[in-house]
């Protein structure tokens, strides 16, 4: 499925929703209000980044870092695995999700994923920027759809994770009643998306609202598959909590694990000028909130997952040629038009 020259694109009335997209289409986008506030945000992130590692590193915190010297590497070796695999599943989702409109190769979606997850570290959204980038230059994906793809991944993420992120909340404890409402919560939500995303054409409110999302979400062949990677993804949020803990010598219970590890995502998906800081300090708040001291977990968090990216996205670059995909000024689409 691909849009005619003559289709607008992102240039579309709701195009304004979504100016990380805006500055994929036209740099010339980015006023010097946005790039001061992404400058302000980053050096915000970084304020907190630093406010984090002060409350890790003093008083009694300050011992657990020798309990890190002190662990078997075995822990430390599957904490990066554990992230590793989070990256992994989470490129696969992307691909899932993007399947309604087109297919993608697999392995090149997983690659460009690592990316920018590596990226997302640093201001103006850059990682998916950078997303947006290789897959419309390399792949010939239209900036529309890519538009309504991001919006749809968030949306069915949001759908699962903020309910089991309230059940945490809520409850406190994985009992009876988080089982309930976690399981049951992501179900409706998610059912809600799908409902949504079928009636939309005899709503066109409601489209535009989901940003063209709704041409994907009303399809079960993504949706259900994305539902289940997700809760693998969860999964592997609470165990690389429960790690992390396990490495600096904390005692981490798994509703413990799965509060924490909900907000460090939603923090990363709601961080509007990167997530460096935002979600560590972040979830150090609702820790704390909560009567666990997690400034330390957070961090070691952060850190795994970004040598994981390192390592992968050095190898994705690789295989995406990636300086290439880069310098170059058009699409696979711009390409092929030209030629014809």
């Amino acid at each position: 499925m691909t849009e005619s020259p003559q289709e607008p694109g992102l240039r579309t009335p709701h195009q304004s929703l979504n100016p990380v997209i805006e500055a994929v289409e036209s740099p010339k986008r980015w006023t010097r209000s946005r790039i001061a506030v992404q400058v302000a945000g980053f050096i915000l992130g970084l304020g907190l980044l630093g406010l984090t590692i002060y409350l890790a590193t003093t008083g009694d915190n300050a011992a657990q870092f020798q309990h890190m010297r002190d662990a078997p590497p075995t822990w430390l070796i599957a904490l990066l695995a554990v992230s590793a695999a989070s990256i992994v599943v989470n490129g696969v989702m992307f691909w899932f999700v993007l399947l309604p409109l087109r297919r993608l190769n697999l392995v090149d979606v997983v690659a460009v994923n690592a990316i920018a997850v590596f990226l997302a570290l640093l201001p103006f959204k850059l990682g998916l920027l950078i997303r947006a980038l290789i897959h419309h230059r390399r792949d010939g994906v239209p900036f529309k759809q890519l538009l309504a793809w991001f919006a749809a991944i968030s949306a069915l993420a949001l759908a699962i994770v903020l309910p089991m992120a309230l059940a945490s909340l809520w409850r406190g404890q994985v009992d009876a009643l988080w089982w309930l409402a976690a399981l049951i919560g992501p179900v409706v939500c998610t059912a809600v998306g799908v409902g949504c995303g079928r009636i939309a054409p005899r709503y066109p409110i409601l489209s535009r609202l989901s940003l063209g999302a709704d041409a994907i979400v009303k399809h079960l062949s993504a949706v259900v598959p994305h539902f289940i990677f997700r809760c693998v993804d969860v999964a592997c949020l609470a165990a690389r909590f429960l790690i992390a803990a396990k490495i600096l010598g904390h005692e981490m219970t798994l509703d413990q694990a799965i509060l924490t590890g909900t907000t460090y995502f939603l923090l990363s998906v709601v961080a509007p000028t990167g997530v460096l800081g935002a979600r560590e300090a972040g979830t150090a708040g609702v820790g704390l909130v909560q009567g666990l001291d997690v400034a330390g977990i957070a961090l070691l968090v952060t850190a795994a997952e970004t040598l994981a990216a390192a390592a992968l996205g050095t190898l994705a670059a690789w295989r995406l040629r990636l300086h290439a995909v880069l310098l170059s000024r058009r699409s696979v689409v711009d390409a092929e038009l030209h030629q014809s």
